[in-house]
């Protein structure tokens, strides 16, 4: 490895002892209590659901908030669709369903993850799936989500 020096920089490697006694840690993110709130109904009450968009890091998504149980029912069901009888989905939906039921029951303050059905990805005033078209299933960290609003987004159809 060849050293290149550039004029005005120092050639000098600070010493380990040179470093803070505390390193200060960052602080935990928090998930918005009342999208929490929400959150904790959608999975405690049957049929309880309410179309929200998201803002996440990877940008809005929109769609159906849904209890954690319909949830897996639906992706159990679309696993199952999409496949073609392969003894491998049978077992990772069995697998699936023995785990859900191994989980401790989760209280508002446990909550870690919402889920959408009919989500679309919102990006360049365009909707992903195409607006008009079957939304996806999607699962997110609840402390990754930096905004909210209670409405479900469509757009108009393309010409």
């Amino acid at each position: 490895m060849t050293a290149v020096y550039v004029p005005g920089m120092s050639t000098d490697q600070p010493e380990l002892t040179d470093a803070p006694d505390e390193v200060p840690m960052p602080t935990p993110v928090e998930a918005d209590a009342i999208l929490q709130f929400i959150v904790s109904l959608a999975n405690d009450v049957d049929g309880f659901e309410m179309g929200v968009t998201l803002f996440t890091p990877s940008g809005p998504v929109s769609g159906i908030l849904t209890g954690i149980d319909k949830w897996f029912d639906a992706w159990e069901q679309m696993v199952k669709e999409g496949s073609t009888g392969h003894s491998f989905v049978e077992g990772l939906n069995k697998t699936l369903a023995e785990r859900r039921s191994e989980l401790p029951p989760q209280t508002q303050d446990t909550i870690r993850y919402v889920h959408l059905t009919g989500a679309h990805f919102i990006s360049g005033g365009q909707m992903v799936p195409v607006s008009g078209q079957p939304g996806l299933l999607w699962r997110g960290q609840l402390t990754d989500v930096s905004g909210w609003s209670p409405v479900k987004m469509s757009l108009p159809p393309r010409d």
